[in-house]
């Protein structure tokens, strides 16, 4: 790489083209300053304020009916929106809206569940329609899944949740403020509200002819300078990834710690770092029949591997080759099958990942976690999301499988 198309992308032709990209990037947010923009319990909040019409923004009902007229062409009185009520968390739900009902007709429900990086959980969608369901039994109720792509749900309950993008959700809500909304008390707040969303790809963009054309002639004059600093940016996930890799005790040390069991390290590659249970392996005579060349000296048929899964890293527990114990592999595969209506093959070979955490650059960043302590943090992550199946379900899983 040319040294001098760099400086001239800095401090020569491209710099007044840099300037005005900074100029335009250059925000106060305080949504950004509390570490909202991946959280989605911050949104729901947000969103269970903004939606209330009881709320001091002075957007009255607005908000509230361009909302609801996502899920139903129904004309709802002013009188009736007034008496609105606004859950968060209700029954696990992240956002409901009630309507009470008016002149012996039914009330109106919509249940929103908000996805921001997580998936949901095995029938997640499905059990919260069940609560739902069964605390407004004679209401008319909706569903509504919220996230940045818009995307179906993945449980037996897909159909009955209709899916949101947060475009959509936004475009729906700026129209509604188009006309006397935009001098409301609260609207500033809703805008970098808005802009925070557009900002991290979360909504699209809205057109900046200045900024677009800032951009088009970097790219235009300065496309070698730019592809060299894209493909040597920094990449913390990889680092993280890099130093789990140098520091496998260190991260067995922690991982021991917040769990309260043993943890070793294991055979790993340089995609898949990998820890064993001593424990579980001194308790199940047949964990220790499977492959030495994967798990390593321990044969562990379930190790725990961590690895790269795109922006974020990834922990689950895998259930590998049993070359010793076709048979006791066979039941516990058969086992988990039942457990949670899993369709894993029970061979004696392959690889089963399961109960998989996923740490997302973007949190890590957003939480302003110091890079030193992203190990730390991952570790607790771990531990959170496995610490009762590793107390109680897998035992219970093993259990069935020697009985």
């Amino acid at each position: 790489m040319d040294v001098q198309k760099l400086k001239d992308l800095v401090d020569g032709s491209g710099s007044e083209h840099l300037a005005t990209v900074s100029r335009n990037m250059k925000v106060f947010c305080p949504f950004e300053a509390v570490g909202m923009a991946r959280q989605e319990i911050r949104h729901s909040n947000f969103l269970a304020y903004i939606l209330d019409p009881n709320r001091p923004h002075e957007f009255g009902t607005l908000l509230l009916e361009a909302f609801i007229a996502i899920f139903t062409d129904e004309v709802i009185s002013e009188t009736r929106l007034h008496r609105a009520r606004i859950y968060r968390e209700l029954y696990n739900v992240d956002l409901m809206v009630e309507i009470p009902p008016e002149n012996g007709g039914k009330a109106l429900v919509i249940a929103v569940e908000i996805k921001i990086d997580a998936g949901e959980r095995r029938e997640q969608l499905r059990d919260y329609q069940l609560r739902v369901k069964t605390a407004w039994r004679n209401s008319e109720v909706k569903f509504g899944f919220l996230t940045v792509d818009g995307r179906e749900g993945t449980t037996s309950a897909d159909k009955t949740w209709q899916p949101i993008s947060w475009t959509g959700l936004i475009d729906a809500l700026d129209r509604a403020l188009e006309s006397d909304g935009r001098s409301a008390i609260g609207y500033q707040m809703y805008a970098a509200y808005v802009s925070m969303m557009r900002r991290h790809g979360m909504a699209d963009k809205n057109s900046n002819t200045l900024l677009d054309d800032a951009v088009f002639t970097l790219w235009s004059k300065h496309r070698e300078a730019l592809d060299y600093l894209f493909e040597n940016r920094p990449d913390p996930i990889s680092d993280l990834m890099r130093k789990i890799s140098k520091n496998m005790g260190e991260m067995a040390e922690l991982l021991s710690s917040s769990l309260g069991i043993p943890v070793k390290p294991a055979s790993s590659t340089r995609s898949y770092l990998r820890f064993s249970f001593p424990g579980l392996e001194a308790r199940y005579e047949d964990l220790c029949k499977g492959s030495k060349k994967w798990a390593g000296e321990t044969a562990s048929i379930i190790l725990l591997e961590i690895y790269r899964n795109g922006d974020g890293i990834s922990a689950s527990i895998v259930v590998g080759p049993a070359d010793g114990a076709p048979e006791f592999r066979k039941r516990l595969i058969g086992a988990m099958n039942r457990n949670d209506g899993g369709s894993r093959r029970a061979g004696a070979s392959g690889w089963s990942h399961n109960w998989q955490t996923t740490l997302g650059e973007a949190a890590l960043t957003e939480a302003g976690i110091p890079v030193g302590n992203w190990m730390l943090h991952f570790a607790n992550q771990i531990a959170e999301s496995l610490r009762s199946v590793m107390d109680r379900e897998l035992p219970a899983l093993l259990d069935q499988a020697i009985s």
